[in-house]
């Protein structure tokens, strides 16, 4: 057994084993119990099922923006293709193979000399999402006013540092499509910064590369902000499907996002386990009243939507002409560079970028 493989199996054993104390705990409660007597609401996760899909619909779209930005052409109904095997394989073996490092082998594949680009697309896509689940989740701080309460909690501490973050992260995209472009400017004067050096230099390459393609990124951000929202309204749906009452909306725009930047940990696949953990412990620290696993059930009730729009999203790969042989190669591809050390430092980042943020 290579080293990846015995790296995934740890993986899924830490988020099955955390999947499980967190149900154990719930055991404990009147959670379960209610779940067995009264049933999720079938309509509900329908529809939280079809929010998904639309979602991932509209983040399709938004990564062929994204694509155009970096100057590759691509069509509709590839980003369609390719955008459902990817979100696809991220359930394969629960996360084993990369969504992204699918997506990008693709792209470049009848391109030839542009995968360091097609890579770059899903770095930029994931980085989009990112921020735009981080101005929502900024955003209701400020409404919920979490952040400024008299008492010293970890929820006040949790959401001054969203605030510091999304700050951050909002000012930085907006210092990129600001004239004279500032960002690349600062970003290339600290490549040979301690410590900062590295990703500054990243940071100025992926700017200089998308420098002409500022209204395609614009576009897709807007793309990804519409995304985000279905996303969150999606989460919010599923968890009103459980008989126990859930947070409101306006609490689910900062639970979600939070919950699934938990999920880019590399403890465990696709987030299994860590983002249900988050999602537990950002409910009861908004309301201390709900019951013991409410978060837990929630999480999983969404992420059975999630799988179930993977199944039709692999469907309709197959379906638009897809080959189960280009996913093997992908696959492969991916394996051997993490097996043998010889991926780039742009691979690298794929590989990490197929644990799910967005």
């Amino acid at each position: 057994m290579s080293r990846h493989q015995v790296s995934g199996w740890l993986r899924i054993i830490c988020g099955l084993g955390l999947v499980g104390l967190l149900l154990w705990h719930a055991a404990g409660s009147d959670s379960l119990a209610q779940l067995r007597d009264h049933p999720p609401s079938v309509t509900r996760l329908a529809v939280a099922w079809g929010a998904v899909m639309l979602g991932n619909l509209i983040a399709f779209l938004r990564w062929r923006s994204v694509v155009a930005a970096a100057g590759i052409p691509m069509t509709i109904a590839e980003a369609l293709r390719l955008g459902a095997i990817g979100f696809a394989c991220n359930f394969v073996a629960l996360g084993s193979v990369g969504g992204d490092v699918v997506k990008a082998t693709l792209l470049a594949k009848p391109r030839p000399g542009r995968r360091a680009a097609a890579v770059t697309t899903v770095v930029v896509d994931r980085v989009l999402g990112l921020v735009g689940f981080l101005a929502y989740a900024g955003v209701a701080v400020l409404v919920l006013g979490t952040a400024f309460g008299e008492e010293a909690t970890p929820l006040r501490l949790l959401s001054r540092s969203v605030l510091i973050v999304a700050g951050i992260a909002v000012g930085g995209l907006l210092a990129f499509f600001a004239p004279g472009r500032p960002l690349e400017r600062i970003a290339g004067s600290l490549r040979n910064a301690p410590l900062l050096g590295a990703i500054a230099g990243r940071v100025a390459d992926l700017a200089a590369v998308y420098r002409d393609g500022w209204r395609s990124l614009l576009a897709a951000q807007g793309l990804g902000l519409m995304m985000n929202g279905v996303f969150i309204l999606s989460f919010y749906v599923a968890a009103t499907s459980l008989p126990q009452p859930a947070p409101s909306l306006a609490d689910h725009f900062f639970v979600v996002p939070l919950a699934l930047c938990s999920g880019a940990l590399p403890i465990s696949p696709n987030g299994l386990g860590t983002i249900e953990a988050t999602t537990e412990f950002l409910y009861r620290s908004i309301d201390p009243a709900t019951a013991v696993g409410v978060g837990t059930l929630a999480a999983l009730a969404h992420r059975g939507a999630m799988l179930a729009a993977g199944v039709a999203m692999a469907c309709y790969f197959f379906a638009a002409g897809g080959r189960r042989s280009e996913v093997e190669a992908a696959a492969s591809e991916n394996t051997s560079m993490s097996d043998d050390g010889s991926g780039t430092a742009a691979d690298g980042d794929d590989d990490a970028l197929s644990r799910q943020i967005v």
